[in-house]
């Protein structure tokens, strides 16, 4: 496949991956928004009717939790899916939502920010006034046990727009001297606890908490543009196209060259080549819950990945999806579902409906004429 059209298509797909999300990994099911038909659709674990969603329409985001299903219209109301406190959340119409795998946080479009029962019984008072007043990019979350022994899914940082962070829960107090970051993650260590990175504008990376002494590298990186956590460790993507590993994976893509995307799904790690190919640091295993990653390696008309706690999803350039990774609940069953004709037309219908620039995204100023604030060009819609 073309290079710069892999490129070029991968852009425009990761341009949808924050608050337009057609494509969400979850632990046990996946939601894929086919822009195709206009519908959405949901494979893997129902148990709780998280994957009963095929009437939804109308939707620019989905979100694959722990037992329910998230959706966002183009008009900002909420569907829920499955049986989750989640569901309270129904019929409300917000402009932007930060969800958990069983918690959300969500700005309603009068500037209101609400909070699950778990966040809102986490977070203390003082930091939701912070919140309320923030302009804020991204919530981290992280997974502990509870005092009565229980995973919990509590926010524990937020990035700002202005590329501060602050830590929500009593966490690594050492975040709030970052400035500059672009991208944060949490890595959970084998050893227990968790180390918090950070992705600065000028491609270096900082790290605070529980760090081991693999961990400790990332404070000799350069140029990287993105990060990546990964179930023993921590990739991060260099500028050039090479990829750089905190633990024993770096045997494995040391060798890598010219990735445009790194994605990671429990055992394994893949990155996206800028000739359409696709590379994975290890081979999930040949048995009836795993589906390998064999046809994907086979592919060479890939222009994005997906990726959730135990799959990773390729999407092709004509919208066809391909699965590999974890089927004990026959999430990999989405193989071969098309999703859209191709994601240039997908990402200008969205900015369309969002009223922005066809070519950029940029918002239009001007009162007669309305130009694009960011490429200059004119409205044509």
């Amino acid at each position: 496949m073309n290079i710069s059209n892999v490129e070029e298509n991968n852009k425009l797909y990761r341009s949808l991956s924050e608050d337009k999300k057609i494509i969400s990994v979850g632990y046990s099911h996946i939601v894929l928004n086919e822009r195709k038909k206009g519908t959405v659709v949901a494979f893997g674990e129902n148990e709780n009717g998280e994957c009963d969603i095929n009437d939804w329409k109308d939707i620019s985001y989905v979100f694959a939790g722990d037992g329910y299903t998230l959706g966002v219209k183009f008009d900002g109301t909420i569907c829920v899916a499955g049986n989750s406190e989640i569901k309270n959340f129904e019929g409300i119409r917000v402009k932007k939502v930060f969800p958990g795998s069983s918690s959300l946080i969500a700005i309603r479009q009068d500037g209101e920010i609400l909070y699950s029962k778990q966040c809102d019984e986490m977070i203390p008072p003082s930091i939701k006034e912070f919140l309320s007043t923030a302009n804020i990019k991204q919530i981290i979350y992280a997974r502990f046990f509870s005092m009565n022994n229980m995973f919990v899914n509590a926010p524990v940082y937020v990035l700002l727009e202005n590329g501060r962070v602050y830590p929500i829960k009593g966490t690594v107090m050492e975040v709030e001297a970052w400035r500059d970051i672009v991208q944060v993650i949490i890595h959970d260590n084998v050893d227990g606890g968790n180390t918090v990175f950070g992705l600065k504008k000028d491609g270096t990376v900082l790290a605070a908490g529980n760090l081991d002494e693999e961990e400790k590298v990332v404070s000799e990186w350069k140029d990287i543009i993105g990060i990546l956590d990964g179930s023993i460790c921590v990739f991060g993507l260099k500028k050039d196209g090479t990829v750089v590993c905190t633990g024993k994976e770096a045997k494995y893509v040391s060798e890598w060259t010219n990735i445009v995307q790194i994605a990671g799904g429990g055992l394994t790690a893949a990155g996206l080549k800028n000739d359409g190919t696709v590379l994975f640091s290890e081979d999930y295993p040949a048995s009836s819950s795993w589906c390998t990653g064999d046809e994907i390696a086979n592919c060479n008309d890939i222009i994005a990945l997906d990726y959730g706690p135990n799959n990773i999803v390729a999407i092709s350039a004509n919208g066809k999806i391909y699965c590999c990774g974890q089927n004990i609940y026959e999430q990999c069953n989405c193989n071969g579902t098309v999703i859209f004709n191709d994601i240039k037309s997908v990402v200008t219908y969205q900015r369309q409906r969002d009223g922005r620039c066809v070519y950029c995204g940029g918002r239009f100023k001007g009162l007669f004429v309305k130009k694009c604030s960011e490429c200059g060009e004119k409205k044509n819609y």
